[in-house]
C-alpha cells in the first residue's frame, strides 16, 4: 500500500507513480486539514456540501472548502466554475460571507473552441447555479458570465479573501485562473484548488510548476491544494491533530 493512501482509490499504478512523484520532488506538503488550519475540526458545515452522486474518490472535499472559508472568516470569495452552484450556496451560508464571486460560462453563449459534454452542456443551458438561487443567500451570490480566459480580474485586484479554482482542469486553464486569482487575492489571503489527484495528471503537472516559486499544502487524501498568502508550506510548524494516532496509540 502506498504510503500516502492513494491505491485504496481506483488509480492505475502509472498515476500514482506520477503522482508520488511530484510530491517528492515538489515543493507540496501533505497535511491533514486540521494541520494546516488549528481548529477547522470544530467548524460547522452543513453536510448537504457533500455531493452524494460525485464520481470523486473523496466526497468530503466540498465539505472541507466550505470549513476552509469559514475558518478564514472569508468575507469576499471568487470561485471559478459555477456548475450547479452547490459549493457556491455553501459557501454563501459562511457567517462572515458578503458576498461571492462564481464565474461560469454564459448558458446563451457559443464557445466552439471549448470541449463540453452533454452533461456539462445540460447543466450549463439549464441547471447552473440551481442550488443558491431562489435561496436565502442568493442576494449575497453574485452570478458572472465569461470565459475565465477573457474576465477583466483587475477590477476586483487585492479584494478577495477566498479563491477556489474548479473550472476548466487542463493545464492551460488551471494556469490561466490561478494568474486570475493570484490577482484578485488581498494580502493574507487563501486559495484552494480542486482535482489533484492522480487522475487529475494536468492540475498535477501545473502544481508541481507553480510549487516551485510558491510552496503548497496538499490536504492528505482528498484533492485538494492550499495556498495561504505569506505562509511557507514548507517552514510551517505543523503539530498533530487532536484526532492523530500516534498521540490515541503511541507507536502506531
Amino acid at each position: 500500500m502506498s504510503k500516502l493512501s492513494v491505491r485504496r482509490f481506483p488509480y492505475s499504478e502509472e498515476e500514482i507513480a506520477s503522482f508520488e512523484a511530484t510530491l517528492a520532488e515538489s515543493a507540496i506538503r501533505p497535511l491533514q486539514l486540521p494541520q494546516i488550519f488549528p481548529g477547522i475540526e470544530r467548524v460547522p458545515v452543513e453536510i448537504g456540501a457533500v455531493d452524494p452522486d460525485t464520481a470523486h474518490p473523496n466526497h468530503v472535499d466540498m465539505l472541507y472548502i466550505a470549513a476552509i472559508a469559514r475558518q478564514v472568516r472569508a468575507r469576499r470569495i471568487f470561485e471559478f466554475g459555477t456548475y450547479l452552484g452547490r459549493t457556491t450556496y455553501h459557501l454563501a451560508l459562511g457567517p462572515d460571507a458578503e458576498q461571492v464571486f462564481t464565474l461560469d460560462l454564459d448558458p446563451e453563449g457559443d464557445y466552439p473552441g471549448l470541449k463540453l459534454g452533454i452533461a456539462v452542456r445540460t447543466v450549463l443551458t439549464q441547471f447552473q447555479g440551481h442550488f443558491f438561487k431562489n435561496s436565502p443567500v442568493a442576494e449575497k451570490v453574485t452570478q458572472l458570465h465569461s470565459d475565465s480566459r477573457m474576465f477583466d480580474y483587475a477590477s476586483l485586484a487585492g479584494s478577495i479573501d477566498f479563491a477556489f479554482v474548479d473550472g476548466g482542469h487542463g493545464y492551460d486553464m488551471v494556469w490561466n485562473d490561478t494568474r486570475g486569482a493570484m490577482t484578485m487575492l488581498r494580502p493574507g489571503g487563501t486559495v484552494v484548488w480542486h482535482d489533484f489527484s492522480p487522475k487529475g495528471a494536468d492540475v498535477v503537472r501545473f502544481a508541481r510548476e507553480f510549487s516551485r516559486d510558491r510552496p503548497l499544502f496538499w490536504v492528505r487524501d482528498t484533492s485538494l491544494l492550499v495556498h495561504v498568502d505569506g505562509l511557507d508550506a514548507m517552514a510551517f510548524e505543523a503539530s498533530l491533530p487532536p484526532y492523530a494516532r500516534e498521540l490515541i496509540k503511541p507507536g502506531t
